[in-house]
């Protein structure tokens, strides 16, 4: 299974402490679901941690936490996944 280093754009720069904090966000919240995700959430989940860490944040629990209300949408106006998400993450086809 892809970690978040996989997902993470070459161009974007994250220290190793960010890339270790994200990575367990993102660990975190796969672990919320009973059922392996479909390539495309996992994706979405990692592209969210991502643009909330380029925000700057760095807490970990707090990355998972909004990035699972974010996929809930109960906070879609502040993350927009039609636009941001393109330049932190890369986008591949299976």
């Amino acid at each position: 299974m892809p970690t978040i280093a996989n997902y993470i754009d070459r161009s974007a720069v994250f220290e190793p402490e960010a890339i270790l904090v994200m990575g367990e966000a993102y660990e975190r919240a796969l672990s919320t679901f009973a059922t392996r995700l479909p390539e495309s959430v996992r994706h979405v989940l990692a592209a969210l941690i991502i643009d909330l860490a380029a925000k700057g944040e760095r807490d970990p629990h707090k990355l998972c936490e909004e990035c699972l209300t974010a996929l809930n949408g109960q906070n879609a106006g502040s993350l927009n996944t039609n636009t941001r998400f393109e330049h932190s993450v890369k986008w591949s086809t299976p």
